[in-house]
């Protein structure tokens, strides 16, 4: 060789030298049909080719290629059945004018710095070389999260400096205020019970007032005020009789305790009848089992009841008018609402005594939407006494009113088993299991099939809580009889959403190995082949939501444990279940779920798109009522979803409905109420639940059928976000209150 052939040549590129051999055994003749056949070499070519092979079984096709040709090449060529040799090429590569100071940027601190042998920046010790995607990430975020918390401690001490200058300038004007006041001679009297020259008779007077509430109250029963009379009836004794005989009856098919509690908190110390089992002696237990706990206990038809009664005593026919189809104004209706809440507010602030201990002073507006108490709440939580028209209204509304309303037993049988599901879920597992013996033993699964599915599936899903929670242990034979259980299901349908339900439940907060959750969705996608033709596009979209749910919850543990590249490659995979949707409703909720994960790993811009697109879905539904189960939805899957985006589709929705009447629209703005419920803002929830309790042109059924929803699912949806906040107390309030209206 020459040696100009050595030297090297001067590029800006790589270079790369190309070179074939023949493989050992082979044959030319096979070589020059692969080459035409397979791998399309064009013809003059494979003729020269064939030339230089018949002289040397090496040939060198390429000189200082660039990498794209000997690419190409090594495909070509290795198709034919060549053996194909790539080799770089010594290049030289053009200096680049300019001036150079010798320093390197820094990918980990940005900083410009002159790098040592080790390639280990001065400024802050990383090596350089080891600066990875999934190490900018971290940063990144780290900086996000450290950014929010010096803004809160910068807003607090803003704040703390705020209220202290406030209070300085309140003291020196004070002072200020003071002197002036002695200088000009202006005497200021101190602040007393009575100003004035009435105090002495007024004080008397108030304290000879509360003796006569104290002796009187002592002296006279709740049987002898006026508003209790048309509670002693007849009427009102004998729904009572038959209350007490259903509620044993129940007490005795789901195996209650022998009679022992009746008075006292139940299962506390030394109360009488407790057994000291903590299960047995809890209060919603007890009230199940049809055990009194203190406070009068109300059904859903008695708290329908009452909502009319207590509404008509304020001057709010909404309801009866609605009923019998007359138009309602929204500003007219919601004022009449807003009259009941006050006159609630005023029978809390002037409550009435009532006998026997623990008796409570509580309110409950159901044409208002919301429960209020006052006083010292039961264990049960529920009762209606009143020292004026509101509470005598309550009052009655429990003993006569209450047979006016029939709430069909399978509404309280599903409401139960959505009971029954929450308790569970938050971690309740011994009341869910008490609330579901005592549902399942009043009911006939072969006369009611309907009610068989729901509690059937509340109860194996309060199972799969217990396992994900590691209540029942061992995990692994737990998790097999739970398998055994679902495949038992006959109902094709059924089991395949049962076993994708298991599956993401399994796979909250990731306790479990990711194997169990997935071994479920195995199994779903093998019962789905046995859904029937019609039935399989849904079947198909609930499995395709209850994958993304488990990849979303995936996701966050992988992300918590620092595993980024494993978190983007769970988060990857609801691509494309979103481009496989067979529906509008499956791509909705799958867009919700992207939205969650790509919030958990800090995209903020593919999380705001992901969220339009799920909300430009639910646009296009004309069905309104379905459109609000939609974005509820949304809300729910999304879990962080944009509050002013959220704002700005339901106010849409809102405007919408105003022309609109019937049960339509009344389900449209209780689904917006839950939405809001859920998500914690309970003015605005009230707001909404105010306007669907005044919604004109419904029939005694679908009035009964909205209300019910919102006395209940209401309270299920605020229990869980006191639950959260760690409100234990107020959320154990709700719960309470939601047992006594469903047994």
């Amino acid at each position: 060789m020459s040696e100009a052939a050595d030297a090297a040549v001067e590029s800006s590129t790589p270079l790369f030298d190309v070179v074939i051999n023949m493989p050992p055994g082979a044959r030319l003749e096979e070589i020059e049909r692969k080459a035409r056949d397979v791998a399309g070499i064009a013809p003059d070519r494979i003729e020269r080719l064939v030339q230089v092979l018949r002289s040397s079984p090496q040939a060198k096709i390429g000189s200082g290629v660039t990498r794209e040709k000997a690419d190409l090449a090594q495909e070509q060529f290795s198709k034919a059945g060549l053996l194909v040799t790539v080799t770089p090429l010594l290049t030289i590569q053009a200096a680049m004018a300019g001036n150079y100071d010798g320093t390197f940027c820094c990918p980990a601190c940005d900083k410009r710095v002159v790098l040592p042998e080790n390639r280990q920046c001065p400024a802050c010790g990383i090596f350089v070389d080891k600066v990875t995607e999934e190490f900018l990430l971290r940063r990144k975020l780290l900086e996000q999260e450290r950014g929010k918390i010096e803004f809160a401690q910068a807003k607090s001490s803003k704040d703390s400096e705020k209220r202290a200058r406030e209070m300085l300038e309140a003291s020196v004007r004070a002072k200020v205020r003071e002197e002036l006041e002695k200088e000009y001679g202006i005497k200021r009297e101190k602040p007393g019970l009575f100003p004035g020259s009435a105090r002495l008779f007024k004080a008397v007077g108030l304290i000879g007032l509360l003796a006569f509430a104290f002796f009187g109250g002592r002296g006279f029963s709740t049987d002898g005020l006026p508003w209790s009379k048309s509670s002693s009836g007849k009427e009102g004794a004998a729904s009572t009789a038959m209350s007490a005989d259903s509620l044993e009856k129940t007490a005795q098919a789901a195996g209650a305790v022998a009679d022992g509690a009746t008075g006292g908190a139940a299962g506390s110390p030394g109360a009488p009848g407790s057994t000291g089992d903590p299960d047995v002696d809890d209060p919603l237990i007890q009230a199940i089992a049809g055990k009194p706990t203190g406070g009068k206990q109300l059904t859903l038809e008695q708290a329908l009841a009452a909502s009319k009664t207590l509404a008509k005593s304020v001057g709010n026919t909404t309801a009866d008018r609605a009923m019998a189809g007359g138009a309602v104004g929204g500003k007219a209706g919601n004022a009449a609402s807003q009259a009941a809440n006050d006159a609630i507010d005023s029978a809390i602030d002037n409550p009435a005594s009532s006998s026997g201990s623990g008796a409570s002073t509580t309110a409950v507006s159901v044409a208002g939407g919301t429960s209020v108490g006052g006083g010292n709440t039961s264990a049960s939580g529920i009762s209606f006494t009143g020292g004026n028209a509101a509470g005598s209204a309550a009052g009655n509304a429990t003993g006569t009113g209450a047979g006016s309303v029939t709430v069909p037993k399978l509404t309280k049988q599903v409401l139960t088993a959505e009971f029954a599901r929450m308790l569970a879920e938050i971690g309740q597992s011994a009341r869910a299991r008490g609330v579901l013996k005592a549902a399942m033993a009043s009911m006939d699964p072969a006369a009611e099939p309907e009610a068989a599915v729901a509690l059937r599936s509340a109860e194996l899903r309060s199972q799969a809580w217990a396992i994900q929670r590691r209540e029942a242990l061992p995990t692994g034979k737990a998790a097999e009889e739970l398998k055994v259980r679902i495949l038992a299901v006959a109902n094709p349908m059924e089991r395949t959403q049962l076993q994708a339900q298991t599956a993401v439940i399994l796979s909250r907060g990731g306790q479990l190995p990711a194997e169990l959750p997935r071994a479920f969705l195995s199994l779903a996608a093998d019962s789905l082949k046995t859904v029937a033709a019609a039935s399989q596009p849904q079947a198909l979209g609930d499995l395709a939501v209850s994958m993304a749910e488990v990849f979303s919850n995936e996701t966050s543990a992988r992300a918590r444990a620092g595993s980024w590249s494993k978190a983007q490659a769970s988060a990857a995979q609801i691509e494309g279940l979103i481009a496989q949707a067979p529906d509008s409703w499956t791509r909705l909720r799958l867009y919700a779920v992207d939205h969650q994960i790509q919030q958990q790993l800090g995209q903020t811009d593919k999380a705001r798109k992901s969220l339009e697109a799920a909300l430009a879905q639910a646009g296009k539904n004309s069905n309104l009522a379905e459109r609000a189960t939609w974005l509820r939805s949304i809300a729910q899957l999304g879990d962080a979803a944009a509050q002013e985006q959220m704002d700005t589709t339901t106010a849409t929705l809102e405007s919408q409905l105003e022309k609109k009447s019937g049960l339509e629209k009344a389900q449209a703005l209780s689904q917006l109420a839950f939405l809001y419920a859920q998500g914690g803002l309970p003015a605005r929830a009230e707001k909404y639940r105010r306007m669907a309790q005044s919604t004109a042109g419904l029939s005694p059924a679908e009035s009964a059928a909205i209300h019910t929803d919102l006395i209940v699912r209401s309270d299920l949806a605020m229990a869980r976000v006191l639950q959260g906040l760690g409100r234990y107390a107020e959320a154990e309030a709700m719960l309470q209150r939601v047992g006594g209206y469903l047994f």
